[in-house]
């Protein structure tokens, strides 16, 4: 299924913008926003998932746009699974150590892995 990560809000040019990344292909959007309510956020993401076959899963920071009720609305409406990083991290967590029980060696290898794909871990 396709995955897209939303990044934090950045300066560019003077202006707001939301950075979008799928994570299979590494397709990189950037939108600019009206303003950085949950309102122009959604606005945003719907012209970009339009470019994306079935949304499956959106991983975002534990910003507060990302936890309204319009964006919980629209998890809901657009039938796809929110998940904060924080959250995502502690799931991956609980996978490798259930892979191994030393989670020292679970990072180890994790890190390892994500270098050899070319993936940064930090």
């Amino acid at each position: 299924g396709v995955q897209t990560c939303a990044l934090p809000i950045f300066l560019l040019e003077m202006k707001e913008n939301l950075l979008v990344v799928d994570h299979y292909s590494c397709y990189i959007e950037v939108s600019p926003l009206a303003s950085t309510t949950s309102q122009s956020i959604i606005a945003s993401l719907k012209t970009i998932f339009r470019r994306f076959k079935a949304l499956e899963t959106f991983i975002s920071d534990n910003s507060p746009n990302y936890a309204s009720k319009d964006f919980l609305n629209f998890t809901k409406y657009y039938e796809f699974t929110h998940v904060k990083e924080a959250e995502r991290a502690v799931q991956n967590m609980k996978r490798l150590i259930d892979k191994c029980s030393d989670p020292h060696l679970a990072l180890l290898v994790y890190h390892s892995k994500s270098l050899e794909q070319g993936h940064s871990t930090m």
